[in-house]
């Protein structure tokens, strides 16, 4: 089995890494993800975890962009679990969305 590392690429500006992932082995260990935002979902009921104690569901989100792809995507997330993977014109439309209903619901 070889060992070696990759050539470093070039990180987007928001990437975690942001040093070219240096130490990949593989080029899917060379994709650049943004921190997480994560949201705590205090509608939904609360999940049983393995150790007795319970913890509030979440969505998170945050960027993706594979190593070699130009385009990036926004990844949603629910409990952790992938679910979603947005295109920026996808996830701008979704903005406006929320916005609207978000206006119409304060209004």
């Amino acid at each position: 089995m070889n060992n070696e590392t990759l050539p470093p690429v070039d990180c987007a500006p928001w990437c975690r890494d942001g040093k070219g992932h240096r130490d990949a082995i593989k080029p899917v260990d060379q994709a650049c993800m943004s921190e997480k935002h994560i949201i705590e979902l205090t509608t939904e009921p609360m999940v049983s975890m393995s150790d007795g104690t319970t913890e509030r569901q979440t969505v998170s989100v945050s960027l993706l962009r594979e190593r070699g792809s130009r385009s990036t995507t926004l990844e949603l997330s629910i409990n952790d679990w992938p679910e979603v993977s947005l295109t920026t014109d996808e996830a701008l439309g979704l903005r406006g969305i929320l916005t609207d209903l978000f206006l119409t619901a304060v209004a």
